[in-house]
């Protein structure tokens, strides 16, 4: 079976099928398998044949081949002299003994050479599966594309790639938005506006500067809340998705042991940072069940309600996974938790301002989410603590201070950040949905 392929020069951007304009520059790479080149006649292995030509143009003779030595090398007009079989690669010569058929001096001129002299054939080799433009096997996984032209680029195997080189581009392309994404120049010009123009402190509402900046908090809180659909009070901004959930767990702490709830639900493929605040409660005496995910990787929401006890304080599962990308039935975990009194956490970093249905939920009491993950600045997130019968979910502060964000997270607030994360959200709720 094989692969239709068009073959394109990265060079002059035309079509060349027979892969000759590749074949001229070494070594190149197709689909990622470096081509081996021609060998050289003076690296072969085994004894070279006889010179051609030699007695017909020169009227000589050829030379016996036990006398024939490469002339490449250190020492190479030393080798071209005959043996008489004194030295050590004459008496091998004569005895029948096989040796190598060039010098360390062809080995350091001729780097390409010395993976063409290894035995394509040797145990433990990489299979030749690039193409058909030489006879090679197709590759199996290419096997379902017969009929599909595919283009390629050569590229030369090396870790940093030369903008001479056929192939080669001068900048990566950024295709890791699951770590973090760029920030987008609307929200940056939000962030500068307020980095260096209205600076003024939030706290201070006795003069313009700190006005402006409160009446900014308040108008990203706004928009942060209309992603979740819930009200302005129930935001309260962080640096981020993880401080979220360890205020989300880690606050629910002294109220579970007060009513005697100390029985935690999560999953098995959670963030680590849900895990390492969930084991530290454990390590303190709480019960902690981890739910195991099926062969698809999501959680199944009946083994999620199968593990609930009379005693269950909090259930925390992610909305999208950041591994694997997989979405988690949060709203129909959320349908099975009616009527019961536990907490339900969801881990919104990856699916906050992209899937809003799952988070407008009424029944889930607690989001965290991640600035950076939609195009704000990094160092801002937000926790959402959604009432339910007029009554927040009893947190206490992990650190203490003046009492800004309802008390839940003391310090200065950092306008510029706060501020680029409502400006994101609202170009989330504008342009995606």
């Amino acid at each position: 079976m094989k692969v239709n392929v068009t073959a394109i020069d990265a060079v002059t951007g035309r079509e060349d099928p027979g892969g000759v304009a590749r074949r001229r520059r070494e070594p190149a790479c197709f689909l990622g398998f470096p081509e081996r080149p021609p060998i050289p006649d003076r690296l072969r292995r085994g004894k070279p044949g006889p010179a051609e030509g030699r007695g017909a143009a020169g009227g000589s003779q050829a030379e016996p081949e036990k006398d024939r030595l490469p002339r490449s090398g250190r020492g190479s007009a030393r080798r071209r002299r005959r043996h008489d079989g004194k030295t050590r690669r004459g008496r091998h010569q004569r005895h029948g003994h096989r040796r190598r058929d060039c010098g360390r001096g062809a080995l350091r001129r001729d780097p390409v050479g010395q993976a063409a002299r290894r035995p394509q054939g040797r145990p433990g080799a990489r299979s030749g599966l690039t193409s058909d433009l030489r006879g090679r096997v197709v590759s199996p996984c290419l096997s379902a594309s017969r009929g599909i032209e595919i283009p390629f680029v050569p590229l030369v195997p090396q870790e940093t790639l030369q903008k001479s080189a056929a192939g080669a581009v001068s900048e990566p392309v950024y295709l890791d938005c699951a770590a973090t994404t760029p920030i987008d120049p609307r929200v940056e010009e939000e962030v500068v506006h307020y980095l260096a123009v209205e600076f003024g402190n939030a706290g201070s509402r006795t003069h313009p500067y700190g006005l402006r900046a409160r009446r900014a908090v308040e108008r990203a809180r706004d928009r942060v809340a209309e992603v979740v659909s819930c009200s302005r009070g129930e935001v309260v901004f962080t640096s981020g998705a993880t401080e979220s959930n360890n205020l989300a767990i880690l606050g629910l702490a002294r109220a579970g042991s007060a009513t005697g709830k100390t029985h935690l639900v999560t999953t098995a493929i959670e963030h680590h940072a849900v895990l390492e605040p969930l084991r530290i409660l454990a390590a303190r005496g709480f019960r902690l069940t981890l739910v195991p995910p099926n062969r698809g990787g999501w959680v199944e929401p009946e083994a999620v309600s199968e593990a609930l006890r009379d005693d269950t304080l909090l259930v925390s599962v992610m909305h999208v996974n950041n591994e694997t990308g997989v979405l988690q039935p949060v709203a129909e975990i959320a349908e099975l938790l009616q009527g019961r009194s536990v907490y339900f956490h969801v881990d919104a970093a990856q699916g906050f301002g992209k899937e809003l249905d799952p988070l407008r939920h009424p029944r889930i009491d607690l989001i965290s989410a991640s600035g950076h993950k939609i195009h704000a600045p990094k160092g801002v997130g937000a926790l959402v603590a959604r009432k339910r019968d007029g009554t927040r979910p009893p947190l206490e502060p992990l650190m203490y201070g003046r009492g800004q964000e309802r008390g839940l997270r003391p310090g200065t607030l950092p306008i510029h950040l706060i501020a680029g994360l409502g400006k994101a959200a609202e170009l989330a709720l504008d342009e995606c949905h």
